[in-house]
């Protein structure tokens, strides 16, 4: 099914375009540019194109033929690096379009505002997506806020940007992003584009978590959770613990918002939720999570990051958390 593109849409996508047209990137990138800030508009819902304005006005753009990726977004020089001036040719590879579509999507949520109110004083600040960034006056970077919210949520939009291709880059981040998105009705989005990991948003989480505390510790432990980032073979005990802790968490936070829904007189509403919290559930049912099917728990793909963590888990706790899941699924049956 084709979707359609409003008039609205339209409008903001001409204006993207004669931006780019207007800018002093080199002709080759300005057809990049325009493609992705196209798509964007079109696909991604809360899709804020004022930023990626902003950061037109500047952006360098350089080719590096020895990337070990197509492209890259630098936020604190507002470069843009790709791996072949070919745009026509890498849009036919899917995985180098998707990993453009990523790094367009951290562009499109820096902040560089900072730099310039801060380029007076000895610390300067800028934001990209869900991290602080300041830098002192001897070079010494320090970033805040969450790694892994911000690659899962980057590529939880490049999927949708891209459906049905799917981005390899941060599977388990995106998981988490995915899970927290629906939960705070994909505020999580909007404050990826506009606000960071901001008080708001915490105070949100913590609202929906048994003890205010655990709010933190959830952001702490996916950031810990740093498997996207190293080899299966790298993965050890303390990694599968985490993804436990982060997984309970985040059932913490469905089983809160469920037991809120049992209390509330409004049934009709709950009514309509109903469908997409069992499908939640049901995804978020282990042997799903950690196969992305439903085979033979036994017959694991050895070099999959799921079927690595699977192993490693304490006996046990798989099935303590599957429990958990039907119990909260049982409670829901009363709204059919």
């Amino acid at each position: 099914m084709t979707e359609v593109i409003t008039k609205e849409q339209k409008q903001r996508i001409k204006i993207v375009k004669e931006a780019v047209d207007g800018s002093n990137i080199h002709l080759t990138r300005k057809k990049m540019l325009k493609d992705i800030g196209e798509l964007l508009i079109s696909k991604v819902q809360n899709f804020n194109e004022s930023l990626f304005l902003e950061n037109l006005q500047g952006l360098k753009t350089i080719v590096e033929s020895d990337l070990d990726m197509y492209g890259k977004y630098n936020s604190q020089s507002n470069m843009l690096t790709v791996k072949s001036l070919d745009w026509k040719k890498t849009k036919q590879d899917n995985q180098d379009y998707v990993t453009m579509v990523h790094e367009i999507l951290h562009l499109a949520s820096t902040d560089r505002s900072g730099i310039d109110y801060y380029k007076h004083q000895a610390t300067i600040k800028w934001r990209i997506g869900f991290i602080n960034v300041s830098m002192n006056s001897m070079g010494t970077i320090k970033g805040t806020g969450s790694r892994g919210l911000n690659e899962g949520t980057t590529d939880l939009l490049t999927d949708r940007a891209m459906r049905p291709i799917a981005s390899k880059s941060y599977p388990f981040w995106k998981q988490c992003a995915w899970a927290l998105n629906w939960i705070f009705a994909d505020d999580l989005v909007r404050k990826y584009f506009s606000s960071g990991l901001d008080d708001d948003l915490m105070n949100k989480m913590k609202e929906f978590m048994f003890s205010p505390e655990d709010a933190d510790i959830l952001i702490k432990n996916i950031d810990k959770c740093n498997i996207d980032i190293i080899r299966i073979s790298e993965f050890k005990p303390e990694h599968a613990e985490l993804v436990m802790s982060i997984q309970n968490l985040i059932l913490d936070i469905y089983q809160k918002k469920i037991e809120k829904w049992l209390h509330d007189s409004d049934r009709p509403a709950i009514a309509e939720n109903l469908k997409r919290v069992k499908k939640q559930l049901h995804t978020m049912n282990v042997y799903r999570f950690f196969t992305n099917s439903y085979i033979d728990k036994d017959k694991l793909i050895e070099t999959s990051w799921r079927g690595k963590i699977f192993k490693l888990l304490k006996k046990g706790e798989l099935d303590k958390f599957s429990k958990r899941i039907e119990k909260l699924q049982k409670k829901l049956e009363k709204f059919e």
